[in-house]
């Protein structure tokens, strides 16, 4: 994948951490509860993933993350997690995305000083969520 960035931003490199946030927090999931979270949180990222998805620099990448949108809630868990998984190489790769890690971890810390209680993987799916706001804005100018 081409480097998708917007405003200094790698949207390819969040959306890749993101997605093994996802990953994470499925295969943690003890309880009926916790795994409902999940799932949620994951339905939510591929909303963010499927309105960004028009934006990505390559046709493939952008028609890959739309269709897989649209097919995510169809998914068991660990489908859900293998789809992520795809994603998570094609988007960044296992290196790139720790490289990314530190950068994203580092606005994290930041973050926290303001919001102390904020949970990461939600503070980074509305850090994604915000790209889309502008993205509407472009569109309706």
């Amino acid at each position: 994948m081409a480097a998708w960035i917007q405003q200094g931003f790698r949207l390819d490199m969040a959306l890749a951490v993101a997605f093994e946030v996802a990953i994470l927090r499925m295969n943690r999931a003890d309880s009926q509860a916790e795994r409902g979270a999940a799932i949620r949180f994951n339905h939510r990222l591929w909303r963010v993933a499927g309105q960004l998805a028009p934006t990505a620099p390559l046709a493939e990448d952008r028609n890959g993350l739309v269709d897989a949108a649209a097919t995510v809630h169809g998914l068991t868990q660990d489908d859900a997690a293998a789809l992520n998984a795809r994603f998570a190489r094609v988007l960044a790769g296992r290196a790139a995305t720790q490289g990314a890690l530190r950068q994203i971890l580092a606005d994290w810390r930041n973050a926290r000083t303001i919001a102390p209680e904020a949970e990461f993987g939600d503070w980074l799916v509305t850090r994604l969520e915000g790209f889309m706001a502008q993205q509407y804005s472009a569109w309706a100018a």
